[in-house]
């Protein structure tokens, strides 16, 4: 059966799931910590990974077109990419120890990192790429561990001028594809047009205008349209679909790792770290995406849930380095899909994994996506593009756009832009920096790193205090901030409005925290260019501080609601109100 019927098949066993397990239609039927009945867990479970299977395997598959590596090494990668990422998959779900976000999280080959991976390979072959990403997959666990300590230097701004960055990279390659992928008698044939055009015309049409279940089963009927358009126009050829076997292995030619690597390799580990850096950055939006999907009642992010989920993706990339797998990242393809089932149990998730291990021993499955005809892929690529497009600029507008962010996105996609064109300076470029400086996302990545740590690093007008936390210690919070407000530049009615959220926020912590996980509060206000930045800091674990505070009715009050009314106080008078803990350390900040 083709994917299209498979497509229609699984979703129809979806509605019929929805209908036998409840009569309502509406919110999270099993959320991570409840089983539905086995034969559900395994239905969904397949179905996750029919949604994923594709994205899973792509990144082999196109090495496979736009290199020269034999097919049977490229047999073997996308065996233990599976392998790998259905291990991986599972650990995030089962959550062992500190390792894993406890939710279903699915890992696939990650796009971001083609052109990376592409360039190592026709460097050094498969045992360069692996290298590179046993070194640099370790950045990931060290984000996790730091990740209190960058969250102003590493900024959504960063990671969206990257991720537009790969957008930009990719488009190239796209093409290239979509005309055939290379010197053959029918490159940049109307046969190759239509074929592409048929699966990027699918794709984005069901995204723009297709319903719900439409737009989640998009990339499979796309790559539907893809197949049956070559089919129909004779350019479709199952080769390797035929001539492989229901079960097997394939033939066992582990690449290796590279012993001799020099200075000359550097700019390639640095576009391999900048990628792993984009891949933390989005599991961390990916994880906390998955845990509102997963529980009822969900309040805020458990920062160590998306600590443990990032240190799962690291590992798991080691290990993929170690065996010959391709890098990977969290899938948030099948979140949707959680959400529109009702179904966040971690059996699906156990079941998923496990379907995954098991299609590694199919390589019939393995061989069909191997015959995608490479305009299919270009078509793919086209769309990624656009999608990347999509959340870079999400990422950007996630962050409060002044004059700085802007003149960091402009340069860095300036240089980014610049070093993709391949056409500056070329007698003055060094030969050993040419992998870098004629690498889009490594320049311009580094160019946003570089500005970011400057934009931090700048002397700006601040007031810092660490007081004791309790809450007679606010006067001389509120002396400082008397001393300090003409420091600031602030206006008396901006003053005032400072002084009340920092005491409503310093009075909650240290009302409601427990003394014995945190003796003092760490005070920051920092003058920015439009608005004033202030960020309490404290060891004690406190209540929600974005939940409902304000009782229903004030006659009716209890003692507690009473306590909380502060607040209300606080919402009303800051903006961007926020709330974390990571690493046992709670995080209040707003801006005036």
């Amino acid at each position: 059966m083709d994917r299209v019927g498979n497509s229609s098949v699984y979703l129809f066993f979806i509605c019929g799931y929805r209908a036998a397990v409840s009569q309502n239609t509406t919110g999270l039927q099993y959320e991570a910590g409840e089983n539905p009945p086995l034969w559900a867990a395994l239905l969904l479970g397949v179905t996750h990974v029919l949604l994923i299977f594709d994205g899973v395997v792509f990144l082999p598959n196109v090495l496979s077109r736009t290199t020269s590596l034999p097919m049977e090494q490229v047999q073997y990668v996308v065996f233990v990419t599976l392998i790998v990422c259905g291990l991986t998959s599972l650990v995030q779900v089962l959550r062992v120890g500190r390792i894993g976000c406890g939710y279903i999280l699915f890992m696939g080959s990650y796009s971001a990192f083609l052109t990376s991976v592409t360039h190592a390979v026709d460097l050094g072959g498969l045992a360069l790429a692996s290298t590179m990403i046993l070194l640099t997959a370790p950045l990931v666990l060290l984000y996790s561990y730091f990740l209190r300590l960058v969250r102003h230097i590493v900024t959504p701004a960063v990671g969206g001028v990257v991720v537009i960055l790969i957008a930009i990279s990719l488009i190239p390659v796209a093409l290239e594809l979509w005309q055939g992928g290379g010197p053959t008698d029918g490159n940049g044939s109307l046969e190759h047009y239509l074929v592409g055009a048929s699966t990027v015309a699918v794709m984005l049409g069901l995204m723009l205008f297709g319903n719900r279940i439409l737009r989640l089963t998009s990339p499979l009927l796309g790559i539907g349209a893809g197949y049956m358009a070559a089919w129909f126009l004779g350019t479709l050829d199952l080769g390797l679909f035929r001539a492989a076997p229901w079960l097997g292995l394939p033939s066992f030619e582990w690449p290796g790792l590279t012993t001799d690597l020099s200075w000359d390799h550097a700019p390639l580990g640095a576009a391999f770290a900048l990628s792993y850096l984009i891949v933390a950055m989005e599991g961390t939006g990916t994880i906390m995406l998955a845990q509102r999907a997963s529980l009822r009642s969900f309040v805020r992010v458990a920062y160590n849930r998306v600590q443990g989920g990032l240190y799962a993706t690291g590992l798991g990339n080691m290990a993929g380095g170690l065996m010959g797998a391709q890098p990977m990242g969290c899938y948030v393809d099948n979140v949707p899909f959680m959400e529109m089932t009702g179904v966040s149990s971690r059996l699906v998730g156990i079941c998923g994994s496990l379907t995954l291990v098991v299609l590694a021993f199919l390589p019939k499955a393995s061989g069909f996506i191997l015959d995608m005809p490479a305009p299919v892929i270009g078509g793919i690529l086209v769309v990624i593009s656009v999608l990347l497009f999509y959340s870079g600029f999400s990422l950007l507008l996630a962050s409060r756009l002044t004059t700085k962010t802007g003149l960091l996105l402009g340069c860095s996609l300036v240089a980014g832009m610049i070093a993709e064109a391949k056409e500056f300076f070329h007698g003055l470029i060094p030969t050993g920096l040419d992998p870098f400086l004629r690498s889009g996302v490594a320049m311009g990545g580094f160019t946003a790193l570089a500005l970011s740590c400057l934009i931090m690093l700048v002397p700006k007008k601040r007031i810092r205090l660490t007081l004791p936390a309790k809450p007679e210690a606010y006067a001389d919070l509120a002396q400082a901030l008397q001393q300090g407000s003409h420091k600031l530049g602030l206006c008396d009615r901006d003053c005032l409005r400072l002084n009340l959220a920092c005491e409503e926020a310093f009075m909650y912590i240290a009302n409601t925290g427990e003394e014995s996980h945190g003796e003092h509060i760490r005070i920051r206000v920092v003058r920015q260019e439009e608005h004033v930045f202030v960020e309490l800091e404290s060891g004690n674990e406190v209540d929600e501080v974005l939940g409902e505070a304000q009782p229903v009715n004030f006659m009716h009050a209890d003692e507690d609601d009473l306590g909380k009314l502060g607040l209300t106080l606080l919402r009303n008078t800051a903006s961007d109100l926020n709330h974390m803990r990571i690493s046992g350390v709670t995080y209040i900040s707003f801006t005036i």
